[in-house]
């Protein structure tokens, strides 16, 4: 899956998410700089990479979510791992039940 075809990317998310709450429970926190605008780019990539791709398709005569033979592979590979890596952040930050936190210096 992933490479090929479509698939995999809830569970591998779901993992990466064990170990994002695995980093909160031993008390870290999200950085200032990362926990505005790019935690909110984070969360939306995963459907934003796939509309812009079913949209790019569509846009280059396709039909939606028909990709071209030559360009198939990577771009399931792009959406699969666009979507792991938002929904791993979307299930870390629901564990927390409010906005992330900020780590605050010395």
């Amino acid at each position: 899956m992933g490479g090929h075809a479509p698939g995999g990317a809830f569970q591998a998310g779901a993992v990466l998410a064990a170990a994002g709450v695995l980093l909160l429970l031993c008390g870290k926190r999200l950085e200032g700089r990362l926990a505005g605008w790019p935690l909110r780019v984070a969360l939306v990539l995963g459907t934003a990479t796939f509309v812009a791709v079913a949209a790019a398709v569509m846009l280059g005569g396709g039909q939606l979510l028909q990709y071209p033979v030559e360009w198939a592979a990577g771009l399931i590979l792009l959406i699969e791992t666009a979507a792991t890596l938002s929904i791993g952040i979307t299930l870390s930050i629901l564990f927390l039940g409010a906005r992330p936190t900020v780590e605050r210096g010395p």
